[in-house]
């Protein structure tokens, strides 16, 4: 028998799955593509997400993704809702489109190794607004692959990674593709803000 999600459960697995289809995340994920073909319009099986980490740790069965996959207005399920896929394509990715996503990214360093990128997506929804996308590199060793202490995270609005300066959390904002190759390999981003977050100090 299913057991039904509720609360804090339901939103966080609704949150989850928006994001995995959402353009930020599309535009990074060979695995979702694969699934769903570049716009996001080719029909993928419900049941795989009861394989990612994030969604397996909130519920394995099946039939509860489908009902928060019905509450996500960014996709549909077909009849059997045994099957989804994005609602419209993705956004095609422009020179404008990059330029605007490089205003809303900030580069957050300074965090513990241990830190997991949960804890990290929950400080800053919390204390500055919502995220589209989080990137938290991890070493390859050892097993635990512990995060290497620096984060690229892009917000959904650009006011709000203009307010992250003012948090507490060294971040600086993340330099467009071109700008960051003209300064050649090891150059330092401009620095925007410089104070650290207790729990990521």
């Amino acid at each position: 028998m299913s057991t039904m999600l509720t609360g804090e459960s339901r939103e966080a697995l609704e949150r989850q799955l928006r994001f995995y289809f959402s353009d930020a995340n599309l535009r990074r994920d060979k695995f979702m593509r694969a699934q769903l073909g570049a716009e996001g319009r080719e029909w993928m099986e419900v049941a795989v997400f009861v394989r990612f980490n994030r969604v397996a740790a909130l519920t394995t069965d099946a039939t509860q993704i489908s009902l928060a996959l019905a509450g996500i207005a960014e996709v549909e399920l077909d009849e059997s809702r045994a099957r989804v896929r994005r609602a419209c394509a993705v956004a095609a990715v422009t020179d404008a489109s990059s330029s605007a996503q490089a205003r809303r990214t900030v580069y957050v360093e300074n965090l513990l190794m241990g830190t997991e990128q949960a804890e990290l997506e929950s400080l800053l929804r919390e204390s500055v607004g919502p995220l589209s996308y989080v990137a938290l590199p991890r070493f390859d060793w050892p097993a635990s692959r512990p995060s290497k202490g620096y984060a690229f995270v892009e917000f959904d609005d650009e006011r709000d990674a203009i307010r992250a300066t003012t948090a507490r959390v060294l971040m600086r904002r993340k330099a467009p593709a071109a700008a960051a190759a003209a300064a050649g390999a090891g150059a330092t981003l401009p620095s925007i803000a410089a104070a650290a977050v207790a729990a990521a100090a």
